[in-house]
């Protein structure tokens, strides 16, 4: 039911493969988006800044929701900067029908008929790391170059059994070392 329009936001450029590497332009925004009127959101089930499943015929994203009366009503703004290196599953351009004008071979990458409906994540989490973390396993995360290192913004939808091992993995955390965690089983808190 919405128009999914693409393109480009301020500080990046194509598929962040030089802008993402710098700290300063990516603390403007630092996660992929989707801009949506307030009202859709509401009638759509969609929190600001919740995460959001954003689905064509072609496939599927999920984005940071941004709800702004700046965008029209039945209609969503999604950049195309984000790709496999910064984000899972945040690849717009895949969510485009495969289609190039015949003369210019220009992608026809400015809008699609999508679904929008709230991702359901059973946790969250957020990250900084001095060294850049390997691709985490999560329904939704979004690395982002900071001043000294790595943010790393997380959501799961399917609890995770061992957070020691999965930490280890993602942050190369050596053996010797003890990583400290906190969890309430009562209330869920990690």
């Amino acid at each position: 039911p919405f128009t999914m329009n693409t393109g480009r936001i301020r500080d990046q450029w194509h598929t962040m493969t030089r802008t993402g590497k710098s700290a300063r332009l990516s603390a403007h925004i630092a996660e992929p988006f989707a801009e949506i009127h307030p009202r859709d959101a509401i009638e759509t089930g969609i929190s600001s800044a919740g995460l959001v499943e954003i689905e064509s015929p072609h496939g599927k994203a999920v984005v940071r929701a941004l709800v702004t009366d700046r965008q029209a009503r039945g209609g969503i703004f999604a950049p195309m900067h984000w790709n496999d290196q910064f984000a899972a599953k945040a690849r717009i351009d895949a969510m485009v029908a495969p289609i190039t004008d015949p003369f210019s071979g220009q992608p026809a990458s400015k809008n699609v008929a999508v679904a929008v409906r709230p991702f359901r994540a059973t946790h969250y989490g957020f990250a900084v790391s001095a060294v850049k973390p390997a691709t985490p396993d999560a329904g939704y995360w979004a690395l982002a170059k900071a001043v000294g290192g790595w943010r790393l913004e997380l959501a799961f939808s399917e609890a995770i059994e061992d957070w020691v091992s999965w930490c280890r993995a993602v942050f190369a955390i050596p053996d010797e070392i003890e990583p400290l965690g906190y969890a309430d089983r009562q209330s869920g808190d990690l």
